[in-house]
């Protein structure tokens, strides 16, 4: 993308996380789940970031192929460029947190902490195991797990913000 006053020849890739999600709001891990969606904080915020963005010619804008990364996307450019056709990926989806998925912050941090800790401090060798399969995070493509998640039940949804 370009600067409308000036020419450059470097290519300059501005990166912008979702807008608050259903799932943010409750304090919800959602990982690459595709149910939830922004909220109207979420869609007020990306216009926001759209008006902040006014003046950025963009040669390109690509999302993520989650709801809540497209609704971002589309708000932005309807505020900056209205006829940038959008360009949906499978590439920039979430990390996939499965046996998190729909669980409390709090939840996570309190049961799963030593999961938690490396997953934050060391998400290279962080990997999950659920329901019999392997969701690798971190491209070392290890076999085994940290211990299927799948039979968690349904904790409370409160949660702090992660």
């Amino acid at each position: 993308m370009r600067s409308k006053h000036e020419e450059d020849r470097a290519t300059r890739v501005i990166l912008v996380r979702h807008g608050q999600s259903t799932y943010n709001a409750l304090g919800l891990y959602q990982g690459s789940s595709d149910e939830s969606v922004l909220t109207e904080v979420g869609r007020s915020d990306a216009r926001l970031t759209g008006d902040f963005l006014k003046g950025v010619v963009f040669d390109a804008i690509y999302s993520s192929s989650l709801k809540r990364a497209q609704e971002t996307a589309r708000e932005i450019i309807k505020v900056t460029s209205p006829h940038t056709q959008l360009r949906v990926t499978n590439k920039l989806r979430e990390t996939d947190l499965p046996a998190w998925q729909g669980l409390a912050f709090q939840y996570v941090r309190e049961n799963f902490a030593q999961e938690y800790r490396l997953w934050k401090q060391h998400p290279h060798e962080f990997w999950m195991e659920f329901s019999g399969s392997v969701e690798r995070q971190g491209g070392q493509g290890r076999q085994g797990g940290q211990g299927d998640k799948g039979e968690l039940g349904n904790p409370t949804t409160e949660g702090s913000g992660d």
